[in-house]
């Protein structure tokens, strides 16, 4: 079995104290585990989940700042605009357009007001992380990672190989003549 380069994330964030003692003991509450866990930096994340997790956690974070904005200003914009609407709806239909009169056209704007601020919100949060995820993954591509070989960045797999060239010593000295001093070995 192999060993992982990076240690346990328990062991990084608790500094490496294998003592259970000193570890920080949950007060009963049902929230005390989110302060920890929220206050895990994102450089620390991406070195212990690698770049696929740190990205989907990142999306994830993403989804739950779209969610909390649009909540937020539907609640101040749309249910007040929707409650006092006046056409007799009950239940969750009060809620809703279905309480607005057709002939109210200052509160028929009102959701399109919002979807276009919505729409806005959400191209601007994608972009945002549009930019981060480029400016991580340009510098993966370019430095690579501690998991990953060097040499990997540079394989190339090649397919329909001639007959003549179907021995790993025929490619290497077929692909040496090509890039002189560029090949580290080929393998068929």
């Amino acid at each position: 079995s192999t060993t992982s380069p990076l240690p346990p994330l328990a062991d990084i964030l608790f500094k490496q104290d294998k003592n259970l003692s000193d570890r920080p003991r949950l007060k009963g509450h049902v929230l005390d585990w989110l302060q920890p866990v929220l206050g895990v930096p994102w450089t620390l994340i991406r070195k212990v989940a690698g770049l696929d997790g740190y990205f989907f956690l990142r999306y994830i974070r993403m989804n739950v700042r779209i969610t909390a904005v649009s909540a937020f200003w539907f609640f101040l914009l749309l249910v007040p605009t929707y409650v006092t609407g006046n056409n007799g709806a009950i239940g969750w239909y009060h809620l809703s357009a279905a309480n607005v009169k057709a002939n109210d056209s200052w509160r028929m704007w009102m959701p399109v007001l919002f979807m276009y601020l919505f729409s806005a919100f959400v191209i601007f949060v994608v972009k945002q992380e549009y930019k981060h995820y480029l400016e991580l993954r340009q510098d993966f591509l370019a430095r690579g990672s501690a998991h990953v070989l060097p040499q990997n960045r540079y394989s190339l797999m090649v397919e329909s190989i001639p007959l003549e060239l179907r021995s790993d010593r025929a490619l290497f000295d077929y692909f040496e003549k090509l890039f002189p001093g560029k090949i580290h070995s080929a393998c068929v």
